[in-house]
């Protein structure tokens, strides 16, 4: 599921007062207007969505409490802003993995770069990551790459 919409389906607390749309409940059903707060909404401040949004939505629809599904999403809002600075790589046996999401990637892919140079991605997954551990050249390259992003779930 693409889930880059996600962010142009945001609301305002003006909206609820308005009656257009729910305090609590679904994001991802288009047929319905979306609510304000959602059990996807830490996933998607968090830059977490890699995950089965609609399961989880579902799930927490079904299982969770409107306070605990509005106190998440706030907590999240307020410690995840999108203006504290990326998060440093994870390192997974020597090798730098991006800590970053893909709107990120995406957005600092769109930006000029100050050397004209192309940019370099590379994805990683366990093998990549044990090659790198047995040959220094291909980590050289991985080290020098603008983003090494995690392919798979084993990362």
């Amino acid at each position: 599921m693409d889930n880059q919409w996600v962010e142009t389906r945001k609301i305002s607390p003006l909206d609820v007062v308005k009656g257009r749309a729910p305090l609590v409940g679904e994001k991802l059903n288009m047929a319905r207007p979306p609510s304000l707060f959602s059990p996807i909404d830490p996933y998607i401040n968090c830059g977490l969505l890699n995950q089965d949004l609609q399961k989880i939505e579902q799930e927490g629809l079904e299982n969770k409490s409107r306070v605990s599904i509005i106190v998440k999403s706030v907590l999240t809002r307020i410690l995840f802003n999108s203006a504290h600075p990326t998060p440093d790589p994870v390192t997974l046996c020597g090798l730098a993995i991006s800590n970053v999401t893909t709107k990120e990637v995406v957005r600092r892919l769109r930006e000029p770069h100050r050397d004209d140079r192309a940019r370099t991605v590379f994805f990683a997954n366990m093998h990549n990551v044990n090659t790198c551990v047995r040959d220094p050249e291909l980590k050289r390259l991985y080290d020098q790459a603008d983003f090494v992003l995690a392919d798979g779930v084993g990362l």
